[in-house]
């Protein structure tokens, strides 16, 4: 082959990897440019509950609101605040969002703080700077209040979180025609002679004065002591189907906060509850399936929501399922009126089907001392 045709041939490699060589370096930038870094973590902080934000950052934020729970078409505002407990003066911003599943709103302000200077930010409207809170399809949305704290340059020092929800304003509409047809008592001897007439029995056992939440004195209050007891649900049972939440474990989380409101009873060992209420200062144990957990120690827990059926031969035959909520608690809150509407649905179900128990063992139980809710 000529000499000539050779180096022809070498320029042309020499030309088609120069290209390749530049196509793979667009295609790497095109790559980098997608590549998006992972948002910073956010401490699981509570806002007001808890003091929130990084201690190594030094600057924290702090939301106060009236209340966790709202209903659709209601004015959500919360005052925010920004504490500076680093050591240097702070300048930067810091940005208010809330989200949910019908929308999204934010604002961002800039903040100059002195040496241990706290300071109110803003008052933030959301969504749409109105504070209309909406739902999405007419279903109870989980929304996200997040605080963003950055400094001079943009970087992230502090994020710190807290959900609200919205609950749809046809709850009440839906209540009453979910309880019709079931007799509804507040005390254990109304619920036994409703039962020996059969039929559906809702039993309302718990305190009856109760308020509307109101927000703290201080945005910053101190760490609560001892902790608060919780809820332990068995999320398998077929009550959490009735529930419009898309995952049924998070409507524990809302009816968390009626635990202040209730009156939890011990059951004896025949009895399951399908909600109990649990001082987490005692060990806890879990079913096999680990969809239940209950405490170990005699007293630790008490129950919140059980169910059963009068056993005998003699008909007709009651079926029970008792509340261990206040009835006011229940009416005041949007999510006591989302918890008495999916159990007055479930009741309706051909799934309410609770087990059978002996008349005596029933009348002890229903006669129970309730547990105080307070830790």
């Amino acid at each position: 082959m000529p000499k000539s045709n050779n180096r022809a041939v070498v320029a042309a490699a020499a030309a088609a990897l120069a290209f390749a060589a530049a196509i793979a370096a667009i295609a790497a930038l095109l790559m980098q440019s997608q590549r998006f870094s992972p948002p910073p973590p956010v401490p699981a902080a509570s806002i007001p509950d808890t003091p929130a934000g990084n201690a190594a950052a030094g600057v924290v934020p702090a939301a106060v609101f009236d209340r966790h729970s709202w209903l659709e078409g209601e004015v959500f505002t919360a005052k925010i605040f920004l504490s500076n407990r680093s050591g240097a003066p702070f300048t930067g911003s810091m940005m208010t969002m809330l989200s949910g599943d019908a929308f999204a709103d934010s604002r961002t302000d800039k903040v100059s703080l002195a040496l241990g200077e706290t300071q109110e930010v803003c008052t933030f409207f959301g969504p749409d700077g109105d504070g209309a809170l909406a739902t999405y399809e007419g279903k109870t949305d989980r929304m996200t209040l997040l605080l963003s704290v950055y400094d001079a340059a943009g970087k992230v020092l502090t994020r710190a979180q807290d959900e609200i929800w919205a609950f749809p304003n046809h709850l009440d509409e839906e209540l009453d025609n979910a309880l019709a047809g079931t007799t509804v008592v507040r005390t254990p001897e109304d619920a036994l002679a409703a039962l020996a007439k059969g039929g559906r029995v809702l039993l309302l056992r718990g305190p009856e004065k109760t308020t509307a939440g109101s927000a703290p004195a201080s945005p910053f209050p101190p760490p609560a002591s001892p902790p608060p007891p919780v809820v332990a649900a068995d999320l398998a049972h077929p009550l959490f189907k009735t529930t419009d939440l898309p995952f049924p474990a998070r409507a524990v989380e809302p009816w968390s906060r009626l635990l202040k409101h209730a009156a939890p009873v011990p059951l004896p060992p025949r009895l399951r509850a399908i909600a109990n209420f649990v001082a987490p200062s005692f060990s806890h144990a879990s079913d096999k399936d680990g969809t239940f957990t209950s405490g170990c120690a005699i007293g630790a827990t008490g129950a919140l929501i059980f169910e059963c059926a009068v056993a005998g031969d003699a008909a007709p035959q009651g079926r029970l399922l008792a509340l261990c909520v206040g009835e006011s608690a229940l009416r005041l809150h949007p999510e006591g009126r989302h918890l008495l509407l999916c159990v007055a649905q479930y009741m309706r179900s051909p799934e309410f089907r609770p087990p059978a128990v002996p008349p005596a063992l029933l009348r002890e139980t229903l006669r129970r001392k309730p547990l105080s809710p307070q830790p």
